[in-house]
C-alpha cells in the first residue's frame, strides 16, 4: 500500500485499486453498446451517464456500499497521467472535507459547516423504497439522515444532485 503522499493518515483508509482505463472503456462500451468515443466525448444524454458511472474509481468495504467513490472525467486519448493527477488532487480535497461527525445522542451529526455532500446508492434493506446515502465514506439510511436533519427544524435547504465526476 502506498502511504503518505501529502494526505496524511486519510490515505491509509482508502483501499488501493489498479485499473487499465482504456481496457475498462472498451469493456464498458461493449456492455452499454456505445463506442469508446461516445463514452468519453463529453456529450450529455440518457445513455452516457450510466456508462461513465461504470468507469468510476470506487472503493467498497466488505461488499457494502460504504466507502468513497471518486471519478475524473476526461478524454481517454489525452494525457492519462494528467487525468490521474487530477483524480488524486480531488481525492485529497474530498478526504480532507468532513460533513458529519460523531454525536452523543445520534450516531452522527452534521458539522458546523451545515453542508452535506455524499452519494446516493442502493439500499437492499428497504426493498427499493428509499436509498442509502454514503457520506464521508459511511453508509446511512434515509431515516438516519432524517434524524440528523431534525436539529435543523424550521430551516430551509437546497438539494442539488449531479453526476459523480462533477465537482461542486
Amino acid at each position: 500500500m502506498v502511504k503518505n503522499h501529502g494526505i496524511g493518515d486519510a490515505w491509509d483508509n482508502v483501499p488501493q485499486k489498479s485499473i487499465d482505463i482504456v481496457d475498462q472503456i472498451k469493456r464498458v462500451a461493449d456492455l452499454t453498446e456505445l463506442t469508446p468515443d461516445m463514452i468519453t466525448d463529453g456529450v450529455r444524454d440518457m445513455k452516457r451517464p450510466e456508462a461513465r458511472s461504470i468507469l468510476c474509481y470506487w472503493a467498497i468495504k466488505d461488499g457494502e456500499p460504504e466507502g468513497y467513490e471518486f471519478s475524473q472525467y476526461g478524454d481517454a486519448e489525452e494525457d492519462l497521467f494528467q487525468l490521474f493527477a487530477e483524480l488524486v488532487d480531488r481525492l485529497k480535497r474530498e478526504l480532507a472535507r468532513k460533513h458529519i461527525q460523531p454525536d452523543n445522542l445520534l450516531p452522527y451529526q452534521i458539522t458546523d459547516q451545515n453542508t452535506v455532500r455524499g452519494r446516493i446508492t442502493w439500499n437492499d434493506e428497504t426493498d427499493r423504497e428509499t436509498p442509502c446515502l454514503v457520506i464521508d465514506g459511511k453508509a446511512l439510511s434515509w431515516h438516519e439522515f432524517g434524524r440528523m436533519l431534525m436539529t435543523y427544524e424550521g430551516f430551509h435547504f437546497k438539494l442539488e444532485i449531479f453526476e459523480g465526476f462533477e465537482q461542486r
